[in-house]
């Protein structure tokens, strides 16, 4: 568990530190970033848009990775990173589902370490994300996840999400 938050963090961190940047040709790192709209339902409910729902793109020594986070409230983000997905599609978010490629949702509602919810499961149970629209400068779609916290305790939730890189 504490590998998939520093993973996330990690995730987090260079999504804002690299957001607005562009080619960098001395380390080979491309980045874009934008805005667009994100929902939740269920164990957790939510509507975002504009600047509460950042969109980036970014790719860091061959490693692409899509980021969508939604700030839901006051210390409250819902976020969606998708490492190495290149075409539509619905991709699984069971670890190692596809080959070299990470799919992970995560849900942090405070500062205790049980207001913080990971996509964790195994099967079919860790649900999906679903990409109608891939390009270059945008992304939509859906997706369905089961976050589970430290205390084993979970949450599903099913959205929407759409917005520009």
């Amino acid at each position: 568990m504490n590998q998939i938050k520093n993973y996330f963090l990690v995730v987090l961190v260079a999504a804002f530190s690299f957001a607005g940047c562009s080619k960098d040709s001395n380390s080979g790192t491309t980045s874009t970033s934008g805005q667009g709209e994100l929902t939740g339902t269920g164990g957790v409910t939510f509507s975002v848009n504009g600047t509460n729902a950042l969109f980036s793109r970014q790719t860091i020594s061959g490693v692409s990775t899509i980021n969508i986070i939604g700030i839901v409230g006051t210390g409250k983000q819902f976020s969606i990173a998708a490492n190495n997905i290149t075409a539509t599609g619905t991709y699984s978010l069971a670890p190692n589902a596809i080959p070299n490629s990470l799919i992970s949702v995560t849900y942090v509602a405070g500062s205790a370490t049980t207001d913080n919810y990971f996509s964790t499961a195994s099967g079919a149970t860790a649900g999906s994300i679903t990409i109608t629209t891939l390009s270059a400068t945008s992304i939509e779609g859906t997706y369905t996840a089961k976050v589970t916290n430290t205390s084993a305790a979970a949450l599903s939730v099913t959205g929407t999400f759409k917005g520009t890189f």
